[in-house]
């Protein structure tokens, strides 16, 4: 059983959590284990009844869809989901599931989780992809209340997997086993045709992330009109920002090439097209380096030169096959320069690095790291 913020009805693929969920689906799909999916995104704001055991996929995944009753107001349906959990646990419970999948610590996931492990003693595993207090929430309150779910899922799992080595440290399991779990390599990426990159101007630096402040997009956008006449930012996904880039984009044709959302196959296309990939994610290590961009090996795993804010440490040395930026769009233009003859220096790190990242994070290493964390989990 699979506990995830995605909303199979109008998915969002090219979003870092999107992707990995999806990709977390077929791997558990590929070990011969039937995926009961609870939707806990409350993505559409608006009255909608609960759904239970609905045929749908995730992907190419045939799943059975369960979500907790929808509201017009998103941030009241979701503290109402976790305060109410109704008979979901009792309808869930019967599927008697062998394991119980919590994409993050939070406290809708957390209840259900803990509910489905005393009715039917299934295995708990959490996927810890961000410190619930990492981000800031404004007055929100949801940050703490998560935070106090997260404590006892520490005490309680029977797996945890940790979006980056920082975490595996400060926050070890209490019982189980862990694994370190940053990315997943899709086929797709994986088999993309390696090139040799600048070779000719204009060069392309591509951007693939969310079109948010906190993902550092903000720092593109003021760097845009000041890029050297022989690069070109490559943009594509939705957000906060999307109709900034879009207007930047009418007033500087040379310069950027904003795509919007694109699909999958399209965005690993434009990935090929660029010398190098930018990840201006805003500091993680004041998030208490309690996240981890996923697209940052996928960046990497594409054979182009990586330019990127500091990032906490995974199982590779990564540091090697980049240029670390301080996020500001002065220092992200100034690294521009540098880019050619550190790429031409590091190329064989870049390679290296490629293909460490292959051999622990593609799908076919992941799925074997999963079947021994997981052994003796019944399919």
């Amino acid at each position: 059983m699979l506990v995830a913020p995605l909303d199979p009805e109008c998915p969002h693929e090219n979003l870092g959590a999107a992707q990995k969920i999806t990709l977390v689906a077929r791997l558990l799909h590929g070990m011969g284990l039937m995926v009961h999916f609870v939707d806990s995104s409350h993505s559409q704001p608006r009255w909608k009844r609960e759904t239970q055991g609905a045929p749908c996929t995730i992907g190419d995944v045939p799943v059975t869809l369960w979500r907790p009753p929808m509201f017009r107001s998103r941030p009241v349906g979701k503290l109402l989901n976790v305060i109410h959990l109704g008979n979901l646990p009792e309808r869930l419970a019967a599927l008697n599931p062998s394991l119980v999948w919590l994409y993050n610590p939070y406290a809708f996931e957390a209840r259900l989780g803990s509910a489905l492990a005393r009715r039917c003693n299934a295995k708990v595993l959490l996927e810890l992809e961000d410190l619930p207090t990492a981000r800031r929430r404004g007055l929100s309150p949801k940050p703490w209340i998560d935070q106090i779910y997260f404590q006892g899922l520490l005490r309680t799992c029977d797996f945890i997997t940790y979006v980056n080595a920082d975490l595996m440290r400060s926050h070890p399991p209490r019982k189980g086993r862990s694994m370190l779990f940053p990315s997943i390599i899709g086929s797709d990426l994986e088999s993309m045709p390696l090139r040799t990159r600048f070779s000719e101007a204009p060069f392309r630096i591509g951007y693939f992330g969310g079109l948010e402040r906190e993902k550092g997009a903000e720092a593109l956008l003021a760097a845009v009109p000041v890029l050297p006449a022989h690069w070109r930012l490559v943009a594509t996904g939705t957000g906060s920002l999307s109709r900034d880039f879009e207007s930047l984009m009418q007033r500087h044709p040379d310069r950027l090439e904003f795509h919007g959302q694109v699909t999958r196959g399209r965005l690993i296309e434009l990935m090929g097209t660029c010398d190098a990939i930018v990840n201006p994610h805003s500091p993680i290590s004041a998030m208490a380096n309690g996240v981890f961009p996923f697209k940052v090996c996928e960046a990497l795993v594409t054979g182009a030169l990586l330019i990127s804010t500091p990032v906490p440490a995974i199982a590779e040395p990564i540091e090697e096959a980049f240029i670390a930026f301080d996020g500001s769009a002065t220092d992200f233009v100034a690294s521009l320069d540098l880019a050619p003859d550190r790429y031409r220096c590091t190329t064989s790190a870049i390679n290296r690095v490629r293909e460490a990242i292959l051999a622990r994070y593609s799908e076919a290493a992941v799925s074997a790291q999963l079947r021994a964390l997981l052994g003796g989990v019944r399919a």
